[in-house]
């Protein structure tokens, strides 16, 4: 295949601060250029005075989001024309308002120091701040995933240069995307422990709680595993909870089969089961503060495994990687496993284990190309692969993938933060969902064929829905607001 000439372009610049001067000294800092097809070209200016340099973009608009650590992000759209293929584009950002958060006891002492001092379990010490523009209530549930990442209107930062200076009761700075005022929540994983309204000029956010009272707050997880056909209890069985903001090992079963997790932060979690030679057991819980949750009985069967090879068109073996999950035989809704990935071998062939005896769905896992920078190859695909294992094990089965056809999505006038999108498949099948972020176009690369993509508010309610045929050349959705 000829190469594609490239055009003679360059976009150059620098991060400024409010003073116009070049912004220095910053853990990160870069830009990132998204053009209408959802393709991203970044550079770092983190060196050379906070400078950038973008080479041989194409002719057309960008959607230009700057960034440095404790500056707020800027998002602004650009036009690289024919008739200036050489542009400076310099961007200013504003300074993150930061604000001082202390958590103390009623004796004015850290209240995470003396958590540690005092041997707490981890669960206790996992408080975050987050700041929002209006009072959350009692639960903040999109907490996930590492404790200093973006949250509401802000970032946490409990490490760093920003946190070294700052006094032995002070547990880190919160970074504001936005003026104040704005409500500050202590948060004990997703459970609101106190909400403060930080005021225009304050820089300070102080919460008192005992550690008694957070002691308190700690949840427990009950559950009993047994064997489906011998109503016998299962010993050494893993109990273990994911998708929160770290990973442990879980407790094992004792010899009534019986596992407890005590001690934990409360809130959403999925709970997983797995013991040698039976079929794995999911569910998402809600672990109470102060309350024993009892799961009750989780009765296993013995594993079903499915194998089979991944094959081009052609019949050749290709490496995927796949998502599973099960289809529910009411509503035909599919359960994604979350926090679990298969992969085939780079002969094709794949075994998937701990299954149990029902309805299950494969697909490959790279759908979603919100970070896709250049790639020449072909992206294989696979769309929704119906497995039935109700008769038992399955083996032989070919998944085809087929040359991608790329979707790209787009929310009219201004950002979208908070939106999500849905693309259904010609059987109603879910195929890939998700959130949207500012105002840049979201590439979805997808097998050919026939959808329904839907447009849903934070809550899931629908506000438009669009059908389209994929073939191959890029098709574009825009929604309106």
């Amino acid at each position: 295949m000829a190469e594609i000439a490239r055009p003679d372009t360059l976009v150059y610049g620098s991060l400024l601060d409010p003073s116009y001067g070049p912004i220095l000294d910053t853990w990160s800092a870069g830009v990132s250029f998204v053009d209408h097809t959802g393709l991203r070209l970044s550079s770092d200016a983190k060196q050379e005075g906070g400078a950038y340099a973008l080479h041989a973009l194409g002719f057309g608009t960008y959607w230009v989001t700057a960034s440095a650590d404790g500056y707020r992000s800027l998002e602004e759209i650009v036009d690289l024309r024919a008739d200036r293929p050489q542009m400076r584009k310099d961007f200013t950002l504003q300074k993150a308002v930061e604000l001082r958060v202390r958590v103390i006891t009623t004796e004015g002492k850290n209240l995470l120091d003396v958590l540690e001092e005092t041997g707490a379990p981890r669960g206790a010490r996992l408080l975050v701040p987050v700041a929002t523009l209006e009072p959350p209530g009692k639960r903040f549930d999109e907490l996930a995933g590492s404790l200093n990442s973006k949250f509401g209107v802000g970032q946490f930062q409990d490490y760093g240069p920003r946190v070294e200076g700052l006094s032995p009761d002070c547990m880190g700075i919160l970074l504001l995307d936005c003026d104040r005022p704005v409500w500050v929540s202590l948060l004990h994983y997703h459970v609101v422990l106190q909400t403060k309204r930080v005021g225009t000029g304050q820089d300070e956010v102080t919460f008192v709680l005992s550690p008694g009272d957070l002691l308190a707050n700690l949840a427990t997880i009950r559950v009993h595993v047994i064997d489906s056909e011998a109503g016998l209890p299962i010993q050494h069985a893993r109990v273990m909870l994911t998708g929160g903001t770290y990973f442990d090992q879980g407790v094992a079963t004792d010899p009534q089969g019986i596992a407890t997790i005590e001690r934990r932060e409360p809130g959403l979690f999925d709970l997983q089961v797995w013991a040698k030679g039976y079929e794995g057991f999911r569910k998402s819980i809600d672990a109470l503060p102060g309350e024993i949750t009892d799961l009750g009985t989780v009765t296993l069967e013995r594993e079903v495994a499915v194998a089979g090879n991944v094959l081009d068109p052609e019949g050749n073996p290709l490496a995927a990687s796949f998502s599973v999950g099960v289809l529910d035989p009411v509503d035909h809704a599919i359960h994604w496993f979350r926090q679990e990935g298969f992969k085939s071998g780079g002969d094709g062939s794949f075994e998937i284990r701990r299954l149990g005896r029902g309805e299950y769905v494969i697909r490959t896992s790279n759908h979603d190309a919100v970070n896709e920078g250049e790639w020449e190859g072909i992206v294989w695909v696979s769309g929704n692969v119906l497995v039935d294992t109700r008769a038992g094990p399955i083996s032989g089965l070919e998944v085809r993938l087929r040359p991608a056809s790329k979707l790209v999505l787009q929310v009219a006038r201004g950002a979208a933060d908070g939106m999500r999108f849905r693309v259904v498949d010609e059987r109603g099948l879910e195929l890939v969902e998700s959130i949207l972020h500012g105002s840049e176009p979201r590439p979805l690369e997808l097998p050919p064929g026939s959808y329904r993509v839907s447009l849903l508010d934070p809550r899931g309610n629908v506000l438009s829905e669009r059908s389209v045929t994929l073939e191959s050349e890029t098709v574009e959705l825009v929604f309106p607001r």
